[in-house]
């Protein structure tokens, strides 16, 4: 099978969109040839049987210059596949859906959004099928859409022995677009709780992501104001934007990781977290049914930082032997529910 993947990015150095190109080289090894064409172009380390064809934003190439290119890689790659798949892009789907019906292509739409995008809406009346991680993360429940859990490469995220939490500090560690829809001030509110009411003072919060929007770029100087206000310059420390396969060292080294988004849906910080066996708090309630005994202790309810450092006190209490059946849980439900190899063959299945 030959495949055709567009997509916002091929850079493995992405502090948001690196992850794709585990899924770019997983989906190499199932196809005979892999044409990509993507938004932007930076590194990449992928098999021979890959191709990728850039619409040049990295070169400062124009929104139209973009459209003309879309099509040209489209008229070049068309003729020799089988399919195409959409990751994210809802507006690629919609430019690219006249060559690809003349070409009699199936196109299928990855989408995982808890507020999806109108133009979302209008691409799943134009594709074949859209696949999304889990029945929160697309608002436009149609029959054409297909429930595949998300796709975290387990065998990057793992435990390892060879690295722990700094010893006499109590690690958080949070990693995500800095926004306020991601709300990392509810942390920072928890962590003045802990440190300046509670006295816990070995306590060491990172909050590893970028601002991207206007709005987020203040919205971020608010917050290093707020840490400055609270005198917790000490303990939370803002890391920048991270490639995704730097987090690694980060998850197996923080003694709990924090999901601070609400809503619905499995976000994929907090499952690469669970598949290295990091404890988490969290306040989506996507895993109520399979956390057990664990779901009172761990779930706090959004933006309530009182409710969120009792959580932590929680996680901070674990004795050994509930941190391991912790630990052991959660990497189960990423292995059974949100392996890259499955969501991998899902993608071909639907194809075949």
């Amino acid at each position: 099978m030959n495949l055709l993947v567009i997509t916002q990015k091929v850079n493995l150095d992405d502090d948001n969109l690196g992850f794709f190109h585990q899924w770019l080289e997983k989906l190499s090894r199932k196809t005979d040839k892999l044409f990509v064409i993507c938004l932007f172009k930076g590194k990449y380390n992928l098999p021979g049987n890959v191709e990728i064809f850039s619409l040049g934003k990295e070169r400062g190439t124009s929104k139209i210059g973009r459209w003309f290119l879309l099509q040209k890689h489209l008229l070049k790659c068309l003729p020799h596949t089988n399919g195409v798949f959409i990751h994210m892009c809802p507006i690629y789907a919609i430019l690219s859906y006249p060559l690809v019906k003349i070409y009699q292509q199936k196109m299928i739409m990855w989408y995982a959004h808890a507020k999806a995008h109108f133009l979302a809406k209008i691409a799943e009346g134009l594709v074949d099928k859209v696949l999304t991680p889990s029945v929160d993360s697309f608002q436009y429940k149609q029959r054409k859409v297909l429930i595949t859990g998300h796709g975290i490469d387990i065998d990057i995220f793992k435990p390892s022995d060879e690295t722990g939490p700094p010893k006499g500090k109590f690690a958080v560690f949070t990693a995500g677009r800095i926004a306020p829809s991601k709300d990392p001030k509810t942390l920072i509110e928890a962590a003045d709780i802990l440190v300046n009411q509670r006295g816990i003072k070995n306590l060491e919060v990172k909050i590893a992501g970028t601002p991207i929007r206007k709005e987020s770029k203040r919205y971020f100087e608010e917050l290093k104001q707020l840490v400055a206000n609270k005198n917790l310059n000490a303990n939370v420390f803002f890391l920048g934007g991270l490639a995704n396969k730097d987090l690694v060292k980060f998850y197996q080294e923080s003694d709990v990781f924090v999901n601070l988004q609400p809503g619905g849906g499995a976000g994929k910080a907090v499952l690469e977290a669970m598949a290295c066996a990091t404890p988490v708090v969290l306040c989506t309630p996507t895993f109520n049914d399979l956390l057990g005994d664990f779901k009172n202790q761990i779930i706090f309810k959004d933006h309530n930082p009182q409710d969120l450092a009792e959580k932590l006190l929680n996680a901070m209490n674990f004795s050994a032997g509930k941190k391991s059946e912790s630990a052991r849980l959660l990497r189960n439900i990423v292995v059974e529910r949100h392996n890259l190899d499955n969501l991998i063959g899902r993608i071909i299945g639907v194809f075949e």
